[in-house]
């Protein structure tokens, strides 16, 4: 029901396969659904972000966790564990700056 993160999915797939794997990953996760696994991944196939992983927070852990009062909500994790960065709301994640600045990040890793 959220456009803006049904817009995002095939950037956010798109952008997942232009990174290197052991350097970033792309972990969407669905907070506010009643699907299972399969139907989700049925979704997602629906979208062009088949290749993108499944996720589910029944629960909305995450959702309190990262105090996530908009969606949809990117939060950047760096390889301790720790909130680098968020973006809330609707992204250009498969623009090819946002692609090069994370391609760029990965090479100072």
């Amino acid at each position: 029901w959220c456009g803006p993160c049904i817009i995002e999915l095939p950037e956010l797939a798109k952008l997942r396969k232009s990174l290197p794997e052991d350097k970033f990953a792309v972990v969407p996760v669905d907070v506010l659904e009643r699907l299972d696994a399969a139907k989700l991944g049925e979704f997602l196939g629906m979208h062009d972000a088949g290749d993108l992983p499944v996720y589910l927070d029944a629960n909305r852990a995450t959702q309190r966790g990262f105090v996530a009062n908009e969606l949809p909500l990117t939060v950047l994790i760096d390889s301790e564990g720790r909130e680098v960065a968020r973006a809330a709301g609707g992204q250009k994640w498969a623009d090819p700056a946002v692609i090069a600045y994370f391609k760029a990040l990965a090479e100072t890793k």
